[in-house]
């Protein structure tokens, strides 16, 4: 009879050897819905941070309002019209969009003189709208991204881009929901696949301290070992101090000191391997 539940595992996971030796000897299965359900906590306070904020975007006060420099940036744009897929303005070319300090973040040219390297020394990143194509140049790392405009017919005013800009603002908060439905289950299967890997390595770690355990079993004591470092990093996300920044090596070191325990923790309860 198991005596933790999954719950009460999370906690107990940053240090009882009796909760490693409870999971070796008394639960079941692989312990994939112990990850799920660890998975959905440690991802629940950055989902919600980001939702916060999109609602407060979606209900607040208009955004072209509230952002003098993107307002700046649409009060420059010429009349845009597209017909099948070829661009035309109303002002001599090239034309140039620039930000608050003057320097030319996008530039319409259809004549064809101005190249996506050109239109990126001026700043970091610059755009090229040519005749038929969307240009953007990084200059300082010469890397340089080609779309064709599609065959389509449009035409962009001031106006309609402000009343687009409010319009997806307004559908902001579905974001947040719509990145975690697709992300969510994609980040599930690759820990799953992670944490199958960390299995073997747990077979190691078996021959090394001279534990008899099935695979599936190191499978589950390695879901479990790795809770303090999924719960500090949530936590380090949740407080913007960017738990990125820290070496990967470094979290899967930690991870790998847990396992080890976890599976030293297993060694007085099981048949020692002769």
């Amino acid at each position: 009879m198991r005596n933790y539940s999954l719950l009460k595992a999370i906690p107990f996971s940053f240090f009882s050897k009796d909760l490693y030796r409870d999971v070796g000897m008394n639960w079941r299965g692989i312990g994939f819905l112990y990850l799920l359900t660890l998975l959905f906590l440690t991802s629940l306070p950055t989902f919600l941070i980001w939702e916060i904020k999109a609602i407060r975007v979606s209900a607040g006060e208009d955004i072209i309002d509230k952002s003098p420099e993107l307002n700046d940036i649409i009060n420059q744009l010429p009349n845009i019209t597209v017909r099948n897929g070829n661009i035309f303005i109303d002002k001599p070319e090239p034309y140039y969009l620039k930000d608050k300090n003057g320097v030319t973040i996008v530039t319409i040219d259809t004549t064809g003189k101005t190249t996506g390297i050109e239109a990126g020394k001026s700043g970091v990143l610059g755009v090229l709208i040519t005749k038929n194509q969307f240009i953007m140049a990084e200059a300082r790392q010469h890397k340089t991204t080609i779309e064709d405009i599609p065959n389509i017919n449009l035409s962009i005013t001031q106006d309609k881009a402000k009343n687009t800009i409010r319009r997806v603002a307004k559908l902001l908060w579905l974001a947040p929901i719509i990145v975690s439905i697709v992300a969510f289950p994609v980040t599930f299967l690759f820990l799953i696949i992670v944490f199958l890997i960390y299995g073997l390595v747990g077979m190691l770690f078996a021959l090394i301290l001279k534990v008899k355990m099935e695979y599936p079993t190191l499978v589950r004591l390695a879901i479990i070992a790795n809770t303090p470092t999924m719960i500090v990093g949530s936590v380090l996300d949740g407080f913007h101090l960017t738990p990125h920044k820290v070496p990967q090596y470094v979290w899967i070191l930690i991870d790998m000191a847990y396992l080890f325990y976890a599976i030293s923790a297993n060694r007085d309860s099981r048949q020692e391997v002769t």
